[in-house]
């Protein structure tokens, strides 16, 4: 019998170690670990993020409990404190630009959008983390609560996460706005809470396509089933009343993405009290549901997100391909893509 690497290992390999050094440069502290390396951080608190670990101390007990496992994983048991010492003093720059990257690596094998358009289609909205105001003082919203807001871009190519910022429960939609940027043609459905004028304009100037200022109209829609008239804003007078009310609609994808997150990764109690872990943890989680995309993708199965995270969860440290775990009895063909150049054998 062939020698297989856990299942955990094989996921990790879709990010080519190499990246870790790269990003490292462009986002490291000014000097490199000598122990516990960016790569070190990622396998360790990717592997709390999909065993659902409790807390800080926990992760590392566990992955001390398996160290036959983690030289296959590419890393060594860690000592707690170091442990939070990276999570406290690391900038989290490092992993927001991880996740674009294993973004751009989803994107080709992402089916495209169900609309016979062309153009991109983005939605954008937020969700909101409640956490506790004692243990996270510089998060505080409100008199005796504190958050901090997820401001989500979705590409409906995939339903993936396109760009996440994160902050303050208490910063509005519309200043996290600024900050993204968009394909030239894009179409973007929102909600009134992202209207900054400003920002809308330097959009249309760019030749996006959503609700923008310049040329506004609106695109009333009456549902034949239920009678309601609807009433969109927005600047594309090319596609029907129809059509942009399908694209609004099709908006609710991003709250099935928020309630899968929630549901399914560890985003609401965290392993460190700091900024810089929160971040580290939602980042982990987001760059988490990307992989389980990317496999997704691939499977021949046609599972739904949930069961494969569920299956993959309960076979993390299994020895087998990623091919026998996901394929059924009799079925002969590999996961691969694009004329067998990408296969999911990792062993």
């Amino acid at each position: 019998m062939a020698h297989c690497n856990a299942i955990l290992s094989q996921m990790l390999k879709i990010v080519p170690r190499h990246v870790f050094s790269t990003l490292d440069k462009a986002h490291g502290s000014g000097r490199t670990a000598r122990r516990f390396s960016r790569g070190d951080q990622f396998v360790h608190l990717m592997a709390i993020q999909l065993t659902g670990r409790s807390s800080l101390r926990d992760g590392v007990r566990s992955m001390r409990s398996r160290s036959n496992n983690l030289y296959h994983l590419g890393t060594q048991p860690v000592a707690r404190s170091t442990f939070a010492e990276a999570n406290e003093k690391r900038p989290a720059s490092f992993f927001e630009a991880l996740f674009g990257h294993v973004y751009g690596r989803c994107q080709p094998v992402a089916p495209k959008h169900k609309f016979k358009f062309k153009n991109k289609l983005f939605s954008l909205d937020a969700t909101t983390i409640s956490l506790c105001l004692s243990l996270f003082p510089w998060a505080r919203f409100r008199k005796t609560k504190a958050g901090i807001k997820i401001n989500t871009l979705l590409d409906h190519d995939g339903y993936l996460p396109a760009f996440v910022s994160i902050s303050e429960a208490k910063r509005h939609e519309s200043k996290t706005a600024k900050a993204i940027h968009l394909p030239k043609g894009s179409i973007v459905a929102m909600d009134k809470a992202y209207i900054a004028f400003a920002w809308l304009f330097s959009l249309a100037n760019r030749g996006q396509m959503g609700r923008l200022p310049s040329g506004l109209a609106k695109s009333r829609y009456r549902d034949k089933g239920t009678g309601k008239h609807y009433v969109f804003l927005t600047n594309n007078f090319d596609l029907s009343a129809r059509t942009i009310a399908d694209i609004y609609k099709e908006r609710w994808q991003i709250e099935t993405f928020f309630r899968f997150i929630k549901q399914n990764l560890k985003i609401k109690s965290f392993i460190g009290n700091s900024p810089n872990a929160v971040l580290f943890q939602v980042y982990v989680a987001l760059i988490a549901y990307l992989l389980l995309c990317y496999l997704k993708f691939l499977c021949p199965l046609g599972l739904s997100l949930q069961q494969l995270a569920q299956l993959l969860q309960l076979n993390l440290f299994r020895r087998c391909t990623i091919q026998e775990l996901l394929q059924p009895p009799g079925f002969n063909n590999q996961l691969t893509h694009n004329n067998n150049q990408l296969n999911l054998c990792f062993a």
